[in-house]
Order: structure tokens, then C-alpha cells, then sequence
């Protein structure tokens, strides 16, 4: 559990198979809603401050038990998938732009300064710290961090958009994963998000991969559900972002 300043600490709760049925769930809930108060006192989180945890869709339980915990469902999230046969028809980099791959260290600041503003509109990324943005895309050691398949597209010496991907193993094989795929607004509208995302599938697909996968926000604002079903991406529930205000049972825990 950890807090994301200002007004939200994220929960991850899971239990294993072989041990549901047995209130493991049910307990693990109880815990962490007085420890997420305890950890928005600590780092003086707002007033109004909420603890969000996820449920995957697999899980049809789920939904029941944080529904009488007090948890209410506030985004759902879609899981986009394509069989990759043959390479897809590549649409071309608006006239302009070119394509490289990442440079790591001499890239840094200008990629992270485009996903701030390419998803500065997306839910849940209003306060990213960028220390932890690093150690989940690139740093950690399950992170899969791969320089030939992060694309950066430049005009001139500006980042106009990008593309970060990774392979992970998904039911026993590898596929491709598309962890983020930006634009920023300036070059919105000329065709640039689907040479980005058609670069990538292709990458993939000269790798031997079968699929490539990626997840997005029902509610995104960006039109990137049209986007990934042009290319021929199919739609599945993937999973639900549930919240319960810290406030809810106990409001004196919370500064004032």
C-alpha cells in the first residue's frame, strides 16, 4: 500500500485460490482501510483523501465482498487484444516527424515531461511522482525494460509523441504489452497515435510474438478506444477501480 499525494492511497489486496471461501478476503479489507488512514496521517494527505484498490474481472467475486466493505466501483478498464498475423499496413509518420528509439539518460527529462502532458487529462494521473514513474517503466527488475521498444517521434528536437512497450508472459507465453502510448495535443489529429501504435504491433509481430495486448480506461478521453479497434484490437473487461473515502467511519482520522 502507498500513498499518491494528494487525496489517494492505493490498496492491493489478492488471495490465492486454494485459499477463498474462507474469509482471507474479508480480513485483509478490515486491515486496510485503518492502515490507509494511518499512512494519509503520516504524509498529511487532503482532507477528503480515499483509498482505491482494483478488482480484475476474472474475479467474480470480487465485486460482492469491497461492495460490503463500503467500496464503490469509480472506473472501469478494458483490456485490448490482436492476433498478429502478417505485419500491419503502416500509415506513415505525418510529414515532419521522424522516429528513433529511446536513449535512456539523455531522453529522461523530455519523455517524462511528454507523458505529463499527453495524459495530463486521464484519470489518475493528475500527481505522477516521476522518481516512481522511472522504477515501474524502466528501473525495477520485473519492469521488462527494453530500449528497442520504446519509440520516441520528434519534429525538430521536440517529443511529439511516444510509444513504451514490453514483453510479458501471459498464460504461458510471451506477448507484447503496450504499457503507454502518448501524443501530445499540439499533434493530435494527424495520424500520429495510429503510425505510433501500428509501429509497435509490428515491432512485435517481427519478433515472432502472436499477440499483443494493452490496457485503457473505458471513460478515456482521447479516442483511443476508436484508435486500437481501426487496427483491428478487440475489446475484453479487464478490471474496476473501486474507492472508499478514509473519512467514511472515523472523522477525526484525518488532519483537519
Amino acid at each position: 500500500m502507498w500513498a499518491v499525494q494528494p487525496d489517494e492511497v492505493r490498496g492491493f489486496v489478492r488471495v490465492r485460490p486454494s485459499a477463498k471461501g474462507r474469509g482471507v478476503g474479508a480480513a485483509l479489507l478490515s486491515w486496510l482501510a485503518p492502515r490507509a488512514r494511518e499512512i494519509a496521517r503520516e504524509v498529511s494527505l487532503d482532507h477528503d483523501a480515499v483509498l482505491t484498490v482494483t478488482s480484475w474481472a476474472q474475479d467474480p467475486d470480487a465485486a460482492a465482498l469491497l461492495a460490503q466493505n463500503g467500496f464503490s466501483p469509480i472506473r472501469h478498464f478494458l483490456q485490448m487484444r490482436i492476433d498478429l498475423g502478417p505485419s500491419l499496413q503502416d500509415p506513415g509518420l505525418p510529414e515532419g516527424l521522424e522516429s528513433r528509439c529511446f536513449s535512456s539518460g539523455a531522453d529522461d527529462a523530455e519523455l517524462f515531461a511528454a507523458f505529463r502532458e499527453a495524459f495530463a487529462d486521464h484519470w489518475g494521473n493528475t500527481e505522477v511522482d516521476e522518481t516512481q514513474w522511472w522504477r515501474e517503466n524502466r528501473d525495477e527488475p520485473n519492469a521488462g525494460f527494453d530500449p528497442a521498444l520504446w519509440v520516441v517521434v520528434r519534429e525538430g528536437g521536440t517529443i511529439a509523441g511516444f510509444s513504451i512497450c514490453r514483453e510479458r508472459q501471459d498464460a504461458g507465453e510471451t506477448i507484447g504489452w503496450i504499457s503507454l502510448l502518448g501524443v501530445r495535443p499540439r499533434w493530435r489529429g494527424r495520424g500520429l497515435g495510429e503510425a505510433l501504435l501500428v509501429q509497435s504491433l509490428n515491432s512485435f509481430q517481427s519478433r515472432g510474438r502472436r499477440c499483443a495486448a494493452l490496457n485503457v480506461d473505458v471513460d478515456n478521453t482521447t479516442a483511443a478506444l476508436r484508435l486500437y479497434t481501426k487496427v483491428g484490437m478487440e475489446p475484453t473487461p479487464a478490471f474496476t477501480v473501486w474507492s472508499k473515502s478514509l473519512d467514511d467511519e472515523n472523522p477525526s482520522a484525518l488532519p483537519t
